[in-house]
């Protein structure tokens, strides 16, 4: 009997050392047989198959010729070296610019869930507009995690930091009115990064896919699975708005800067039938994820 034998696909990766981008390359580094992977980092660091490459000012000619490219850059905060629209817009850009010289590979896009051109915040506005600059093209997906679980998540990590700061307040805490009512629908980093492996082995039927895990949260659960016995008030929206954009945002921008503060108000959830198909199973549970991480203040539980 003849075995066929499966070509290893070349994989590089922008932005390697990132919470999506350093999961992904690990799993592809462990797949030999299936993939060369070539992660790539802005700054430099001595890691086998990672090489130091900034799209913006470096030869794309460097990276050579690839089958698959993955876009795993992306901010959340910005910079005066690096806005919404250079590091999502202009990166989109400059990827198709340059598509050529490695190949005219596969594209896959990881973006955000909400992600829309005529969002009102500016992170989900410039990633929707990257989004469609890209789809415009052949060959390309456009993934749309929500909220994603590892232990650096940004949500975690305002959770933890708000068992500290309410432990000054007795367990009072003041939130504006409607958001605890807010939901997301946060994904393990395990079914993320297999649903990407599984888009570079077959084709899918859709381009653009939103990416959701198997249940939705409210703030209301989250917090009170944060902080036992908390009491809440809360206030008039637009005063807390003001509040935070005027002293908080500016003063102790490591609590909440604005612009997280707005995608508060945004319900981050999605149909996860894309999920199911592509990973043929349902997604994992993240129950146990926000339990473990958030079980130093009580024993509540959702």
């Amino acid at each position: 009997m003849n075995t066929i034998t499966v070509p290893v696909k070349k994989v590089i990766i922008l932005g390697t050392h990132g919470h999506i981008g350093s999961a992904l390359f690990k799993i592809l580094l462990q797949k030999p047989e299936q993939f060369n992977v070539t992660g790539t980092s802005r700054n430099f660091y001595d890691e086998k198959n990672i090489i130091r490459f900034n799209p913006f000012t470096d030869d794309w000619k460097t990276l050579g010729k690839t089958d698959i490219l993955i876009n795993c850059i992306g901010i959340i905060k910005e910079s005066h070296k690096n806005s919404f629209d250079k590091i999502h817009i202009g990166l989109a850009k400059r990827i198709l610019e340059n598509r050529e010289k490695l190949g005219n590979p596969l594209i896959i896009q990881i973006s955000a869930l909400g992600a829309d051109k005529n969002h009102p915040v500016t992170f989900l506005r410039t990633k929707g507009i990257a989004d469609d600059v890209l789809l415009k093209e052949e060959n390309v997906y456009v993934i749309r995690p929500s909220v994603v679980c590892f232990i650096d998540t940004l949500l975690l990590k305002k959770l933890l930091l708000l068992q500290k700061t309410v432990k000054k307040t007795r367990n009072h805490l003041l939130l504006p009115k409607g958001f605890l009512q807010h939901k997301i629908q946060p994904l393990l980093i395990e079914d993320l990064t297999e649903i990407i492996v599984n888009l570079t082995q077959k084709k899918f039927n859709r381009t653009l896919i939103n990416v959701a895990g198997a249940k939705q949260f409210s703030y209301n659960e989250l917090i009170r699975l944060a902080v036992n016995n908390i009491r809440i008030k809360e206030v008039n929206r637009q005063l807390f708005k003001a509040f935070i954009k005027l002293i908080i945002a500016p003063l102790f921008p490591s609590l909440i800067n604005f612009e997280q503060y707005q995608l508060l108000f945004y319900d981050n959830v999605a149909d996860n039938k894309d999920v199911k198909e592509i990973l043929g199973r349902a997604p994992l549970s993240t129950k146990n994820f926000w339990q473990e991480n958030l079980a130093n203040n009580g024993k509540s539980r959702l």
